[in-house]
């Protein structure tokens, strides 16, 4: 059996006022969601940390669709050193007004395939 109990534990993200924690592949997770969910410049001493896919929603997809998996790929690689990124594709459901993100990786100390799906709504809204 694998054990992925060396990731650590950190918060439980969104924070609220029932503080609560999160550990092994979840806190990995979170960790993501979180660069996905964070704009470029928007923390005062990590400018650099964060995605700018939130912003990049409104511009033409084809350039969502160019740039935004460079732009996660980049987040990832740089602030998620537990993981491996495989892949990271973006899809367009203009019917139900949705973008899905794929996220596909590697647990790095594990040698474990994980993928998570990020759905972002026309407004910018991350619901998933």
């Amino acid at each position: 059996m694998t054990d992925i109990r060396i990731f650590g534990k950190g918060p439980k993200f969104p924070l609220s006022g029932n503080f609560s924690t999160v550990s092994d592949l979840t806190l990995v997770r979170e960790s993501i969601f979180q660069l996905l969910a964070t704009n470029k410049r928007e923390r005062v001493f990590h400018v650099d940390f964060g995605s700018d896919i939130l912003s990049r929603l409104f511009e033409n997809f084809a350039t969502v669709e160019e740039f935004g998996p460079i732009d996660i790929a980049s987040a990832i690689k740089k602030y998620e050193p537990r993981v491996d990124l495989i892949d990271v594709l973006i899809d367009k459901d203009e019917s139900q007004g949705l973008i899905r993100i794929y996220i596909i990786y590697r647990l790095i100390k594990q040698n474990v395939v994980d993928n998570m799906v990020v759905i972002v709504n026309e407004n910018g809204a991350i619901l998933e």
